[in-house]
């Protein structure tokens, strides 16, 4: 039997994870509530850092059971989580692991600490996420397979086209403050605009900060919103985006973001040059004020380029970890 592990404290991670065991090859478990393997594992596969993995790793390895790490990051991310800030530099303070865990230091040296176990047989198999590793690291156990997804159903209203979202979280490389100028530049111009957002942005007419939502809150604000903007600097894949995308509502994305969802270059969502306030602003102006008509093709678009996603990375996936021995 399969399990995977990691912090219920990386949602990107545990997301991950959870959808490998909602493909039926695992079952998930969290870090902060285990006090054992069970006794029916075969294999284990550890995501995110936490300080409580090397002793499980340790007696996982003294029972014979076979031990991977999952790295979700792109090389991109991983160099940007690298950068340790000191308090107050950034508004937008983002660590990728507890520093206290990792002595200060950043993805790259995780990465290359995880590296070092494989290579001297303290784990068996590095399962890298994001295929551009592959191209430096490729070696017997060191495999890529893609994002596993699940299906969302379709939203079949539609919600005001006033209702923007902003559903991020607080990371350097979400590209938050150029979305947000996006959407003032844009409300300068449709003054009914109004943004709703999971950031501690300042809650103004045209801005109401959520913070935390519980999941069946989040669907209906998810299912209440016209356009979501997703338009980061760097993703490995981009869940938050395909939560929108998969139940056919339009969300900007960056061209990192579209390849990784397969999504072709000139889809209307897709913003060139993500660093343009104006480019993104434009976008905004061009969806909301879409004829209905042309709104609900591109909705259906996006839907079904989602299945495909789905269909694609769950088979490939499966395939990949049956010819690794995982499953």
């Amino acid at each position: 039997m399969l399990y995977t592990i990691c912090s219920k404290y990386h949602p990107g991670v545990d997301t991950h994870l959870r959808n490998v065991e909602l493909l039926g090859l695992s079952r998930h478990l969290y870090i902060e509530e285990l006090s054992e393997i069970p006794s029916d594992a075969t294999s284990v596969i550890f995501g995110a850092w936490h300080i409580s993995y090397e002793p499980v790793m340790k007696f996982a390895k003294r029972k014979g059971i076979k031990i991977g790490y999952l790295w979700t990051s792109s090389p991109t991310e991983t160099e940007l989580h690298s950068i340790i800030l000191h308090q107050r530099q950034h508004e937008l303070l983002y660590q990728a692991s507890n520093p206290t865990e990792m002595n200060h230091k950043g993805e790259i040296s995780l990465l290359n600490r995880i590296l070092a176990m494989k290579k001297n047989n303290e784990i068996d198999f590095i399962w890298f996420a994001k295929r551009d590793f592959i191209a430096a690291f490729e070696d017997d156990g060191i495999f890529h397979a893609p994002h596993p997804v699940q299906e969302r159903p379709r939203r079949n209203s539609i919600p005001d086209r006033n209702n923007i979202s902003l559903f991020l979280s607080p990371a350097i490389k979400k590209n938050i403050y150029s979305q947000y100028l996006a959407f003032i530049a844009a409300r300068r111009r449709i003054p009914d605009l109004h943004l709703r957002t999971s950031l501690p942005l300042q809650t103004t007419s045209g801005v109401t900060a959520l913070g935390w939502m519980p999941q069946e809150t989040y669907e209906r604000e998810i299912n209440n919103t016209y356009l979501a903007l997703h338009v980061s600097l760097a993703e490995s894949f981009a869940y938050g985006a395909y939560e929108f995308l998969a139940r056919g509502i339009p969300c900007l994305v960056s061209p990192t973001i579209a390849r990784n969802l397969s999504l072709p270059s000139q889809v209307d969502i897709v913003i060139q040059n993500i660093d343009s306030v104006k480019e993104i602003a434009d976008r905004i102006q061009y969806i909301v004020e879409l004829d209905e008509e042309y709104y609900k093709g591109l909705s259906e678009t996006l839907y079904k380029y989602m299945g495909e996603l789905k269909e694609h990375n769950n088979a490939s996936l499966v395939k990949i970890f049956r010819e690794q021995g995982i499953v």
